[in-house]
């Protein structure tokens, strides 16, 4: 899964730099452009990751250890604060009914804390078991994937022979709606998780959060959930917080409302626009349908997986309804009027 993501992310910066040395080497690019494009990618992005690891996995190593040996007094931390906050909320007066419910809520909390930290100590060795095998797994990874790059017209002809000639256009077509959402969906939101990552972090440190740069990166990682995600990061940051002054929290949660807000109004509408095109509403459905059939990965997937969807109902709509288009004529039109849930 690895290995396809990376291939089909890379696959057009390869294509475009085999055509450039063709274009201005052609006697010398004729049979080793190609390759010569993948090595230099290859080269390019182990200059980046060596330049950003050395720099920055010293320091998430070093809050990964200090947060493993605080471990225990953090989780004493957060289960004084939830008691002390609990109590405070018992001088209020309220109905009864409702100050049931929230205690009952505060005291679920406790409990999710302390069996989250049990399987956390319980998983650590397991992880450093399953890494171990997984990193070996990833060496297997580069040599694939130069394949699968330096191979792809040869692939493509293969697939292509197996389609029927009748049906080749429709597919065609198809596969092109899908890669253009998909393409732009996985830009847009790799984009807004480098942003919300570097932005949290550096809000974190100026607020003077512990393991801010652990929490920037968590951040990062989350907001590929859209919606939940920044709800998701924002706890644990709240939490920690909370251990340091009940003042640090709440100015915390105040950092996160105005990231998010921030994030809305300026970053998800244009990536929205370019990619998915959906309605925030049906967003949320469809998150929901997709946590309720395959958990995370269903969340992560159910959005451009509607888009596709829908774009493809569109073509196909367009190729047999009434007044039937040729291919050309219907994927032109797809792509013209990008049929939303929001103007439906």
């Amino acid at each position: 899964a690895i290995g396809l993501l990376l291939a089909y992310l890379l696959l057009p910066v390869v294509n475009a730099l085999d055509t450039w040395l063709k274009v201005h080497a052609p006697a010398l690019m004729a049979r080793r452009s190609r390759t010569l494009a993948i090595l230099a990618i290859y080269g390019l992005a182990i200059g980046i990751f060596t330049a950003v690891a050395g720099w920055l996995v010293p320091l998430v190593v070093g809050e990964i250890k200090d947060f493993w040996q605080q471990r225990e007094s953090i989780l004493a931390g957060v289960l004084r604060w939830t008691d002390e906050l609990s109590t405070r909320f018992g001088t209020v007066e309220i109905p009864p009914t409702l100050q049931e419910t929230v205690s009952e809520n505060l005291r679920r909390i406790q409990s999710v804390v302390v069996s989250a930290a049990e399987r956390g100590a319980i998983q650590t060795l397991l992880v450093v078991r399953s890494t171990i095998s997984f990193l070996l797994g990833m060496l297997v990874v580069p040599f694939w994937v130069f394949y699968v790059l330096h191979g792809h017209a040869e692939i493509a002809r293969g697939l292509n022979g197996l389609i029927p000639a009748s049906l080749r256009p429709d597919i065609h077509n198809l596969l092109a709606l899908s890669n253009d959402v998909l393409s732009a969906y996985i830009r847009g939101q790799l984009f807004l998780g480098l942003v919300i990552g570097v932005v949290t972090t550096v809000t974190l440190i100026l607020l003077g959060v512990n393991y801010a740069l652990l929490l920037g990166i968590l951040a990062g990682f989350l907001e590929l959930i859209p919606f939940i995600g920044p709800i998701l990061s924002a706890i644990p940051a709240i939490l920690l917080a909370g251990l340091e002054s009940p003042q640090l929290a709440v100015w915390t949660a105040i950092a996160f409302i105005l990231i998010q807000q921030l994030e809305s109004v300026l970053l998800v509408p244009k990536v929205q626009g370019e990619s998915v095109q959906l309605h925030p509403a049906a967003i949320m459905i469809v998150l929901v349908v997709g946590n309720e059939l395959l958990g995370l990965w269903g969340m992560l997937a159910a959005v451009p997986l509607t888009a596709i969807l829908r774009d493809i109902f569109h073509y196909l709509y367009l190729r047999l309804g009434e007044e039937a288009m040729t291919p050309e004529l219907a994927l032109a039109r797809v792509r013209s009027e990008q049929l939303s849930l929001d103007n439906a």
